[in-house]
C-alpha cells in the first residue's frame, strides 16, 4: 500500500491506491481551510471584505475576553469561564469561516438568499460586536450578565446563518 503524504493530496490516486491510505486522512477537513480565512490579502475585493469582517468580529471577541478577564480574574475559580471563552472563540471562528466560504443561493421559507445577503449578515455581526465592546467601555458592563446574554445571542445568530450557509443549493426549508 503506498503512503501518500498530505503535500500531494491534489494528485489523482492510482488504480492500486486506497482513498484512506494517507497518513492523516482527516487533516484537511476544517482547520487548514480556517487558517486561510485569516488572510485578507486576496485578489477578490468581496472576499477581502468578508475576511476583514471575519477578523474584526474575532478581534472584538478577543478584546471582550481580555477586558473581562482582569489580572485578578485568572484564578482557579474562573478557569471554567476562561475555557468557555476560548471554546466559543473557536466556535465563532469556524461558523464565520463557513459563512465566508458560502457560494450560491439558499432558500429559506420561500425566500432566496444569495451571497450579498450573507455579506449583509457579516456586516451586521461586525456592527453588533463592535457596539457590544463599545457599550462595555462606555458603561463598564463588559462582564455583566446582560452583556454575556447579548454575546450569546450573537453567537446563536452566527450559528444560524452558518447553518443555512452549509445547506446544499437545492435544499430549502419550508
Amino acid at each position: 500500500m503506498p503512503v501518500v503524504t498530505i503535500n500531494d493530496y491534489d494528485t489523482l490516486p492510482s488504480r492500486n491506491s486506497h482513498p484512506f491510505s494517507r497518513q492523516c486522512p482527516n487533516l484537511r477537513t476544517c482547520w487548514p481551510g480556517l487558517s486561510a480565512s485569516f488572510n485578507p490579502i486576496v485578489p477578490s475585493r468581496s472576499l477581502m471584505c468578508r475576511r476583514c469582517a471575519f477578523l474584526v468580529t474575532l478581534t472584538a471577541y478577543v478584546l471582550h475576553f481580555i477586558l473581562t478577564k482582569r489580572y485578578r480574574d485568572f484564578v482557579a475559580y474562573n478557569l471554567p469561564s476562561t475555557i468557555l471563552h476560548i471554546l466559543f472563540l473557536f466556535f465563532v471562528a469556524w461558523n464565520l469561516h463557513l459563512i465566508i466560504n458560502m457560494t450560491g443561493e439558499r432558500t429559506v421559507m420561500n425566500r432566496e438568499f444569495d451571497r450579498r445577503d450573507f455579506d449583509k449578515a457579516l456586516a451586521v455581526f461586525v456592527v453588533v460586536s463592535l457596539v457590544l465592546v463599545a457599550c462595555g467601555f462606555w458603561k463598564g458592563g463588559l462582564g455583566s450578565v446582560p452583556a454575556f446574554f447579548l454575546w450569546g445571542c450573537l453567537d446563536l445568530a452566527i450559528l444560524g446563518v452558518a447553518w443555512v450557509a452549509t445547506w446544499d443549493e437545492g435544499l430549502s426549508l419550508p
